[in-house]
């Protein structure tokens, strides 16, 4: 009896965080811290992958800055080496744009594809729905400034037909325009001008030369706009938006067949409420002329 006596007190006494941390309540909650740990850290890496895109979207609004600048300089300057430098710093800024938008496309392509395996991993999980969120925005972001980038481009290619139809005009005073746009859309724009080629002078010969460099740098930036806009139709994620956008309509859809229902029966009560007040109005009346052929009757016989 002593000796079982002496082995309690000799566990009672151990308290040791060594011994502790076997008991089953202790090991619960090492067990959820390190469930925690796991999931902090696959949520830390998936900001930073987000923030390298962040990065790579912001050097596209960088260069679709550059692109107006260049607009407003091609407008300002009238010397041809000018104009040159102008069109290769253009160049360069389309260049860095289709670069930046494909290394966004491929990150955001990578990440939607670890997202349906981590999703379906981890169904309803709140880290699941933190990265679908992340990645609709990051996408919807980058839609954003590939339009931006297409609207910097179109406004500078409608500059650039301007500056060809005057410089046309130049060469040729009584083109008409159809011929001009017959130019923008020729592949060699100086055929047109081609049988007055012997009497021009060198104003009208630089006038001709600038517009087949104009009309080169506009089919570039048709050219460039149109790659960005099909690496961002080609995009995995983009399913994601217009599933997105599609569950939007739908919900809307519904709406308006609920406020469709709403505005009927609000019809049919309208109509109701009339009826009963047009049927009032009638008693009302049918009273009153009673009322009188009395009146009159007892007037009569008295």
């Amino acid at each position: 009896m002593q000796n079982r006596l002496d082995e309690l007190k000799a566990v009672s006494a151990d308290s040791s965080p060594a011994h502790k941390k076997w008991e089953k309540g202790d090991v619960e909650v090492e067990m959820v811290k390190v469930d925690v740990d796991v999931e902090k850290k696959d949520v830390d890496e998936t900001i930073v992958a987000f923030q390298t895109i962040m990065e790579g979207i912001k050097k596209i609004e960088k260069n679709i800055e550059t692109i107006n600048l260049l607009k407003q300089r091609s407008k300002q300057e009238v010397k041809e080496d000018a104009q040159r430098k102008i069109m290769e710093e253009l160049d360069r800024a389309m260049v860095n744009s289709k670069r930046d938008a494909r290394f966004v496309k491929s990150e955001l392509d990578r990440i939607s594809l670890e997202n349906n395996k981590y999703c379906a991993a981890n169904e309803g999980s709140t880290s699941a729905q933190m990265r679908k969120n992340l990645l609709n925005t990051h996408a919807r972001h980058f839609q954003e400034v590939v339009q931006e980038y297409q609207n910097a481009g179109d406004a500078f290619r409608e500059s650039l037909k301007e500056r060809i139809a005057r410089q046309a005009r130049i060469v040729k005073e009584d083109i008409t325009e159809d011929q001009i746009e017959e130019l923008m859309q020729s592949p060699t724009p100086a055929a047109i001008f081609q049988s007055a080629v012997v009497q021009m002078d060198d104003r009208m010969i630089d006038a001709v030369q600038e517009i087949e460099d104009r009309h080169k740098g506009m089919l570039a930036i048709e050219q460039g706009v149109k790659e960005i806009q099909e690496l961002f139709q080609d995009m995995a994620c983009l399913v994601d938006l217009q599933q997105e956008s599609l569950d939007v309509i739908e919900r809307n859809v519904q709406d308006t067949s609920k406020y469709t229902r709403d505005a009927e029966q609000n019809m049919i009560k309208a109509e109701q409420h009339a009826k009963n007040s047009r049927r009032k109005q009638c008693w009302i009346l049918l009273i009153i002329a009673c009322i009188a052929m009395v009146i009159v009757l007892f007037i009569i016989l008295k």
